[in-house]
């Protein structure tokens, strides 16, 4: 699941909805659901305490199986953590690795040629420390995760 979505949690309240829509959902449902999956993944909602959450979007998509928006005004945060979280777009995670890391600190450059920053990046994403979105070549959006 982690490939397909930013958290596993997430499919919870995709489960939810499947389990009381048996068919495809309309042109309405599917744009609001489409919002709900973007809201949530680009406000790090997820990233902890996740339980607390649930109760929150089962109501929203209560919301989507009604033909209804859902009510986003208590995710306010959301626009606040994608300001604070965002790290600009890249040409890969490898990119934005070695970006990193000659901001942080002086490499001496006869070590230079051992540093992997396609290892480096990979580690980063597998390990939790940031999200990205590819929106087409060589475009990699990256948040920090924490």
């Amino acid at each position: 699941m982690g490939q397909l979505l930013p958290y596993d949690s997430l499919l919870v309240p995709f489960a939810y909805f499947f389990y009381f829509k048996k068919d495809k959902p309309d042109a309405d449902q599917r744009k609001y659901l489409e919002e709900f999956f973007w809201r949530m993944s680009l406000s790090f909602r997820y990233s902890s305490s996740s339980e607390s959450r649930l109760a929150q979007d089962i109501k929203r998509i209560d919301s989507i199986l009604n033909n209804e928006r859902p009510d986003y005004s208590d995710i306010e945060e959301a626009r606040k953590a994608i300001e604070e979280s965002y790290w600009g777009c890249h040409t890969s995670v490898a990119d934005y690795a070695q970006e990193l890391t000659e901001d942080t600190g002086n490499i001496p450059s006869h070590l230079e040629m051992y540093i992997d920053y396609e290892r480096m990046g990979r580690d980063m994403e597998l390990g939790g420390d940031i999200f990205t979105i590819e929106t087409g070549y060589q475009e990699v959006h990256i948040f920090w995760s924490h």
